[in-house]
Protein backbone atom coordinates (compact mmCIF):
# COMPACT_ATOMS: atom_id res chain seq x y z
CA UNK A 1 0.00 0.00 0.00
CA UNK A 2 1.58 3.40 -0.98
CA UNK A 3 1.81 6.21 1.50
CA UNK A 4 -0.23 9.27 0.80
CA UNK A 5 2.42 11.44 -0.26
CA UNK A 6 4.23 8.47 -2.15
CA UNK A 7 4.94 10.01 -6.03
CA UNK A 8 5.83 6.86 -7.07
CA UNK A 9 3.09 5.66 -9.39
CA UNK A 10 3.03 9.30 -10.82
CA UNK A 11 0.53 12.11 -10.93
CA UNK A 12 -0.78 14.57 -8.39
CA UNK A 13 -0.55 13.35 -4.48
CA UNK A 14 -3.60 15.47 -4.27
CA UNK A 15 -5.66 14.32 -6.57
CA UNK A 16 -4.51 10.40 -6.61
CA UNK A 17 -6.74 9.38 -3.66
CA UNK A 18 -9.56 11.59 -5.13
CA UNK A 19 -11.89 8.30 -4.31
CA UNK A 20 -13.37 9.12 -0.35
CA UNK A 21 -12.97 6.24 1.91
CA UNK A 22 -14.60 5.25 5.29
CA UNK A 23 -11.61 7.51 6.60
CA UNK A 24 -11.41 10.83 4.77
CA UNK A 25 -15.89 10.50 5.96
CA UNK A 26 -14.65 9.86 9.61
CA UNK A 27 -12.59 12.30 9.27
CA UNK A 28 -14.51 14.73 7.90
CA UNK A 29 -17.06 14.24 10.69
CA UNK A 30 -14.72 14.80 13.52
CA UNK A 31 -13.85 18.16 11.80
CA UNK A 32 -17.21 18.78 11.72
CA UNK A 33 -17.86 18.13 14.98
CA UNK A 34 -14.87 19.60 16.56
CA UNK A 35 -15.80 22.76 14.45
CA UNK A 36 -19.21 23.08 16.12
CA UNK A 37 -17.54 22.39 19.59
CA UNK A 38 -15.12 25.40 19.52
CA UNK A 39 -17.67 27.47 18.46
CA UNK A 40 -20.31 26.22 21.20
CA UNK A 41 -17.31 26.71 23.70
CA UNK A 42 -16.22 29.87 22.26
CA UNK A 43 -19.93 31.57 22.63
CA UNK A 44 -20.16 30.14 26.20
CA UNK A 45 -17.03 31.09 27.48
CA UNK A 46 -16.78 34.26 26.13
CA UNK A 47 -18.67 36.09 28.86
CA UNK A 48 -16.63 34.41 31.72
CA UNK A 49 -14.50 37.46 33.14
CA UNK A 50 -10.43 36.06 33.80
CA UNK A 51 -10.20 35.17 37.64
CA UNK A 52 -6.89 34.15 38.03
CA UNK A 53 -3.50 35.90 38.49
CA UNK A 54 -1.36 37.70 36.08
CA UNK A 55 2.01 35.31 36.82
CA UNK A 56 -0.59 32.26 36.41
CA UNK A 57 -1.95 34.22 32.45
CA UNK A 58 1.88 33.94 31.90
CA UNK A 59 2.79 30.93 32.59
CA UNK A 60 -0.87 29.56 31.21
CA UNK A 61 -0.13 31.44 27.53
CA UNK A 62 4.01 30.33 27.86
CA UNK A 63 2.94 26.97 27.80
CA UNK A 64 0.31 27.69 25.21
CA UNK A 65 3.52 29.32 22.57
CA UNK A 66 5.79 25.99 23.33
CA UNK A 67 2.66 23.46 22.23
CA UNK A 68 1.94 25.48 19.67
CA UNK A 69 5.47 25.69 18.47
CA UNK A 70 5.72 21.72 18.33
CA UNK A 71 2.77 20.46 16.11
CA UNK A 72 5.19 21.41 12.72
CA UNK A 73 7.83 18.66 13.81
CA UNK A 74 5.01 16.21 14.70
CA UNK A 75 2.89 16.74 11.72
CA UNK A 76 5.43 17.16 9.24
CA UNK A 77 8.11 14.55 10.15
CA UNK A 78 7.44 11.19 8.22
CA UNK A 79 5.66 8.28 10.20
CA UNK A 80 8.35 6.16 9.81
CA UNK A 81 10.66 7.51 12.27
CA UNK A 82 10.88 6.03 15.67
CA UNK A 83 9.72 9.38 18.02
CA UNK A 84 5.90 9.77 18.95
CA UNK A 85 3.90 12.81 19.11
Amino acid sequence: MNAPWDTSLGGDPILAGSGESDGADQRKAAYIGLTVLLVVAFFGLRKIQWTGSGALHTIMEAMATLLSGSWPWCAFTPPKTTHSC
